[in-house]
């Protein structure tokens, strides 16, 4: 087993935050299995890795990319992963796995969109929104904002958010969230 893939999966637990047992279940192998594989000490096959990539919200080939390679990546939104989410709501993930230092991701709301009906928290890392068309609500913790095109809003991921669309028309905005929050 390479130890730098099983590094890399440690970080990626704990950038989501996430504990050996919840990841070890997800990907049905036992916690002290994990443990070892994350600290290069056992060895795994493709397929017990793709498991665990898979808990990860990772693909295999994301724990063998080069984190020495800068070349840029062209994202266009036919290649990119697309993910419905929330009502009435999709986005789209501009930074390429494995993520390094941020991720990015694009939404739209259709009328009446929102997140979801609960809050969302994860991670404790900066996250930036910015309203690229439309007007949205943004509930942070106890707080509303309500924001128009150009405007943005900084707040932790780790305390709980909502977005909803607030005027009955498509809205588009950006999120940047540093570190992934994965």
């Amino acid at each position: 087993m390479n130890e730098d893939v099983g590094a890399l999966l440690r970080r990626y637990r704990k950038f989501r935050g996430a504990t050996l047992h919840a990841i070890a279940q997800k990907a049905g192998v036992s916690e002290s299995f994990l443990s070892q594989l994350e600290r290069g000490r056992t060895n795994a096959s493709l397929a017990t890795l793709r498991s665990v990539a898979g808990a990860l919200d990772l693909e295999l080939a994301d724990l063998f990319a080069s984190a020495d390679d800068t070349r840029p990546v062209v994202s266009t939104p036919e290649n990119r992963p697309t993910l419905a989410f929330g009502h009435r709501a999709v986005k789209q993930l501009l930074t390429p796995k494995p993520y390094r230092h941020m991720e990015v991701f694009v939404g739209e709301f259709g009328p009446g969109g929102t997140t979801g009906p609960e809050p969302l928290m994860h991670g404790q890392s900066e996250e930036l929104l910015y309203v690229l068309e439309g007007s949205i609500f943004l509930d942070v913790g106890d707080e509303r904002f309500s924001l128009h095109e150009s405007h943005s809003v900084q707040y932790d991921s780790g305390t709980p958010h909502r977005v909803t669309e607030s005027r009955g028309e498509t809205a588009k905005v950006m999120w940047m969230i540093s570190p992934p929050s994965l």
